[in-house]
């Protein structure tokens, strides 16, 4: 069982309206146009846990060496690390699932329709398993560098 931890922030209202403007600026700007969207809800959870880490001490600094470069990146490096065993296990049920299938439309033919009945289920569920992980890519996965970090402080920086 894993252990949850939630953090949240609490800032003065008008810093909050500041940053959804910024947000809400972004993604009016990349709207129509083409290539990936700007990424403002991981731009959002990120500005509240360096909140968090600014409430617990840690001064903030964009610089590639400092501890608050190193705090995200090692958070952001583990999750990351958790989301991309999940992916990989959906893929592996996603396969399992399109197997019990082909085992499922065998066993219609036999005298075994209730087991091609279970099986079927099965695959559903599994298949269902396998949707819940919202983006499967392994670019999605990997570990980042103090450099990127850098770069998204500097964008929490101007929402400060």
């Amino acid at each position: 069982m894993t252990k949850l931890k939630f953090i949240t922030t609490i800032t003065e209202p008008e810093i909050e309206e500041k940053r959804q403007r910024e947000y809400d600026r972004l993604e009016k700007a990349a709207s129509g146009k083409r290539g990936q969207p700007p990424r403002t809800a991981r731009l959002a959870s990120f500005a509240v846990f360096v909140d968090y880490l600014v409430s617990k001490g840690i001064p903030f600094a964009s610089a590639r060496e400092s501890r608050m470069n190193r705090a995200v990146l090692k958070r952001h490096n583990r999750r990351t690390k958790k989301a991309g065993e999940i992916a990989k296990k959906a893929d592996e049920a996603t396969k399992k699932a399109q197997e019990t299938m082909r085992a499922a439309e065998e066993a219609k033919g036999t005298s075994g329709e209730k087991r091609a009945a279970e099986v079927a289920m099965e695959a559903k569920q599994v298949a269902e398993d396998a949707r819940r992980v919202s983006d499967p890519r392994k670019s999605r996965y990997k570990a980042v560098t103090p450099d990127a970090i850098e770069e998204l402080l500097r964008k929490i920086k101007h929402l400060r």
